[in-house]
């Protein structure tokens, strides 16, 4: 969050990994996910990482998010892939899809990284 002060003003929190406040920060991300009106963005790796790096486990937060029963929140994948191509500016392809299967962390993470890899593939053709 330190580089991207931006992001605050935005709505933005960060989650500091094997602290007390982890919980607090999940409470809270659980509580805001119980409006039908919230986004919760989650970087399931725990941080935002290259394009380049496929292989990434999910972090333990997710799971406590993603595997809660009383949450009915809506689940959607999301893949940013930056291209340059021929062109001078980078072109950005954001592909989404609503995720709808078992809510369980291990079925979440294969279905994303499925997803990944294909959007990977669009990517490149």
């Amino acid at each position: 969050m330190a580089k991207r002060m931006f992001l605050t003003r935005c709505g933005v929190f960060s989650v500091r990994k094997n602290s007390r406040d982890l919980v607090e920060s999940l409470s809270y991300a659980n509580e805001l996910l119980q409006d039908p009106g919230n986004v919760v963005t989650i970087y399931p790796s725990g941080e935002i990482i290259s394009q380049h790096q496929q292989n990434f486990v999910f972090q333990r937060g997710f799971v406590r998010l993603a595997g809660n029963q009383d949450n009915s929140s809506i689940i959607a994948l999301a893949v940013v892939l930056v291209d340059l191509f021929s062109q001078a500016r980078p072109e950005i392809r954001i592909y989404l899809k609503n995720y709808s299967e078992e809510r369980t962390a291990e079925a979440i993470e294969r279905a994303y990284h499925s997803f990944y890899q294909l959007c990977i593939t669009k990517q490149t053709e």
